[in-house]
């Protein structure tokens, strides 16, 4: 709203108003913006419908949202959906922001259960598909031409207004498919939103998308009372072909509970679990900076030292600094926006996966909590230790690229990585052969694609050909590979190189995990550390290729997990830097 007249009542209301001073906490007095605002509409009763709309909805967004905390003010929800109904009513069949607001916030103000709220949101999006181009564009030159702001630049407003409506629809979509599924009734509320969906449109698309991604891998049900169901599914594992992630044929099973709602929806249940309010905690203490809580509720290992103390709370603090997404500083981020995905069990661990959805323009974003039990009093804690840990970067990573689970699939290779003997184990699983055949000696006559490709790239390996050798990498690293061979790093890589062929490489394991192959050998005379190499097949070309050099992942991590594999020569999975050239050498071999 603007005060194309510099009319002093209105001007004094927008002083007042806190959404309207740029946001002046100390200026900003509800109780005096709304005597303002109510005395300029009492003096002119001839308003045009649109600034009388214009006036209720800011009149409606005090009370609901402008509220100046600092002062004592509380949100009345009773009285700002009068405000926003009177708006509606003045504004009569006006097209603008201002009836977009009124009509958004009725949407939600007008609704006591989940089920209502579904009904509301996808009225809100009917209307929405209700508006044109045309009408909006008539509309707005109107009101320009009368206020006498001239009418430039009417395509690209026009326009702009449009996108928004875009953005809208599927944002009411998202936001009722949420409490479809904190409903009684998922099933019937999700098809209520389906069937007023336009088909072919952007939120359609959306819409499926996220169904893609719940209702095809079993969205957790919510029963009448409330709990939300545990599952148990075999989670696809992406691992990462020079920093670009890919899915695999390699999975993860645990157990899980899906959520997909927002913070707000989330943090208003009464939840049962204590993981649950736990969480709640530690979105709220990190929003609002509180280090002494942060302490309180984080796990402290008994044995601390003092110093070691200072080092922990130092720890605590970071994360106070670092998560910006839900303190509202960082713009298009906060904690209202933040949607919790998923709960996964790990022994008596508990992660929670959290972040925000492609809505913010900048690509889904997805972080971990993790909880851990005090065995001393019992408690779950939050670890603010930012201890990192493969296996759960590797869930996480899960949920960042929606990895679904599958039904009924059979491993050869069932490892349990975290939470061993309890009732909530986390098991890789796999499938893969194993060879005993050294790539630097006879040739292999196998039928093997990939043994057989991989012993070939070894073959010119051992012959020094190095520009071909490189060309059988990925670009990312075959380009890496001769920067080692740079003047001044020759020495060094030739060094390497001859430990290469002095030590041997005996593929004894590849793991399939499809587009990938982790080639797992030994040195020719055996007793030192097991080593692995990526193969990947390219995703236009459908070749082979090595891939990997010298880059670490977390996949790497889990995989050195100690007693990965039964066999006694493939449970010595350890990294030695014994390459020269700094950093990992585990794929390489050094």
């Amino acid at each position: 709203m603007i005060n194309y007249d510099d009319d002093q009542l209105l001007a004094k209301a927008m002083r007042y108003d806190l959404s309207a001073n740029g946001n002046d906490h100390e200026a900003a007095d509800r109780g005096l913006a709304e005597q303002f605002y109510l005395q300029y509409l009492g003096e002119h009763p001839k308003l045009p419908g649109y600034t009388k709309a214009a006036i209720y909805a800011r009149l409606g967004e005090l009370f609901a949202t402008a509220i100046n905390v600092e002062k004592g003010e509380e949100r009345d929800l009773n009285k700002a959906r009068e405000y926003f109904e009177k708006g509606l009513e003045v504004g009569e069949n006006l097209i603008n922001r201002d009836m977009l607001k009124c009509r958004s916030f009725l949407s939600e103000l007008q609704a006591d259960s989940s089920e209502e709220r579904v009904k509301r949101r996808m009225d809100f999006y009917v209307y929405l598909k209700s508006i044109k181009a045309d009408e909006y564009k008539k509309q707005y030159t109107q009101e320009r031409t009368e206020s006498g702001f001239g009418t430039g630049h009417v395509d690209q407003y026009c326009e702009m207004f449009m996108e928004l409506i875009e953005s809208l629809k599927c944002s009411t979509v998202a936001n009722a498919v949420t409490s479809a599924r904190n409903s009684e009734a998922v099933g019937e509320n999700l098809e209520y939103i389906s069937e007023r969906i336009d088909e072919g449109s952007r939120e359609a698309k959306e819409f499926n998308e996220m169904l893609t991604t719940s209702e095809n891998i079993k969205l957790a049900e919510v029963s009448n009372d409330g709990i939300v169901k545990l599952q148990r599914g075999s989670f696809a594992v992406p691992v990462e072909a020079d920093q670009e992630r890919r899915k695999s044929s390699v999975y993860l099973r645990m157990d899980y509970c899906d959520f997909d709602m927002l913070y707000g929806e989330f943090a208003e249940r009464e939840w049962e679990g204590e993981a649950e309010r736990l969480f709640c905690e530690v979105v709220e203490t990190i929003k609002e900076k509180d280090l002494e809580k942060g302490v309180e509720i984080s796990y402290k290992r008994p044995e601390m030292s003092g110093e070691e103390k200072k080092e922990f709370e130092k720890s605590v603090a970071g994360w106070m600094r670092w998560h910006v997404f839900l303190d509202g500083s960082m713009e298009g981020y906060s904690a209202e926006k933040v949607y919790v995905y998923r709960k996964i069990l790990a022994g008596r661990d508990v992660i929670f996966i959290w972040g925000f959805s492609e809505s913010t323009g900048r690509g889904q974003k997805r972080w971990r909590f993790d909880f851990v039990r005090d065995d001393k009093t019992g408690r779950l804690c939050w670890n603010a230790e930012r201890k990192d840990s493969g296996t759960y970067d590797l869930i996480r990573d899960m949920m960042q690229e929606n990895c679904e689970p599958v039904e009924d699939a059979e491993f050869e290779q069932n490892v349990v990585l975290a939470g061993a003997g309890t009732e909530h184990e986390v098991r890789l699983q796999f499938r893969g052969k194993e060879y005993n055949h050294d790539v630097f000696g006879a040739e292999y006559d196998g039928d093997d694609e990939v043994m057989a490709f991989y012993d070939a790239a070894q073959k010119v390996f051992k012959a020094g050909e190095h520009e071909k050798f490189a060309g059988l990498y990925t670009r990312f690293s075959g380009k890496k590979y001769l920067r080692m061979r740079e003047e001044d790093r020759i020495d060094r890589f030739n060094g390497w190189y001859d430990r290469q062929l002095e030590r041997g490489k005996v593929v004894r394991y590849v793991m399939d995990a499809e587009p990938f192959y982790i080639v797992f050998t030994a040195g020719r005379k055996g007793g030192d550390a097991t080593r692995w190499e990526y193969v990947v097949r390219d995703a236009d070309s459908g070749e082979l290729k090595l891939t990997n050099f010298y880059v670490e992942t977390p996949f790497d991590d889990v995989l050195r997990e100690p007693g990965l594999f039964e066999a006694e020569w493939k449970s010595d999975i350890e990294v030695k830097d014994v390459s020269g050239f700094g950093g990992s050498a585990s794929r390489c071999g050094e």
